[in-house]
């Protein structure tokens, strides 16, 4: 019975968030720069966050989020537009230790005094600065080559890693921005 809960649930938000595309008339050419890996000063985002594992019910973490952002939307705050989720993930050497947040970009005029309706939502900022990002067409389980076309353009550019943050920021199906803080080499 909770399995088929939890699966019409999970339905539910995917026709909800494609929906919502569709009706904004989402286009990927927005993205059609990423074709090639770049390199970008990204500015920090506020972000409404919430803490996921792998046992998280991502679905349901998605819905919380965009629940509560509406309810930030009825607090006074109408400049909220739609936007796309993103999700930070550590990187892990096996999934049993796999931790990240996902969220939501906020404006920055919204006040960390906002009251939340959710327990295990926040509001918190991620910090970005010098940051390679290139689009992935695929699926997880195929990022490996997305990845070295990475890591192989950064250091061509005398750029490593600067932390162990892998973020993504999901674009539609099995289409996804991924990004990574980076630093210059000494």
């Amino acid at each position: 019975m909770r399995r088929n809960f939890l699966f019409l649930l999970f339905v539910f938000v995917g026709i909800f968030i494609i929906t919502l595309l569709f009706r904004l008339n989402f286009s990927e050419k927005r993205y059609s720069n990423l074709k090639e890996p770049r390199i970008i000063e990204f500015k920090d985002q506020k972000m409404l966050v919430c803490k996921i594992n792998p046992d998280s019910d991502i679905g349901e973490s998605i819905n919380n989020l965009y629940r509560n952002y509406v309810y930030l939307k009825k607090q006074g705050y109408k400049n909220l537009k739609f936007v796309l989720p993103r999700a930070r993930w550590e990187k892990y050497k096996n999934k049993k230790n796999l931790k990240g947040e996902i969220g939501l970009p906020l404006p920055d005029n919204i006040s960390f005094s906002n009251k939340i309706s959710s327990t295990n939502i926040k509001i918190s900022v991620w910090k970005y600065g010098h940051t390679v990002e290139f689009i992935h067409r695929g699926f997880y389980t195929n990022q490996t080559q997305t990845l070295e076309k990475i890591k192989s353009f950064i250091k061509q550019q005398g750029y490593e890693f600067l932390d162990n943050i892998h973020e993504e920021e999901y674009i539609r199906g099995n289409l996804t921005v991924i990004r990574y803080r980076i630093k210059k080499i000494r």
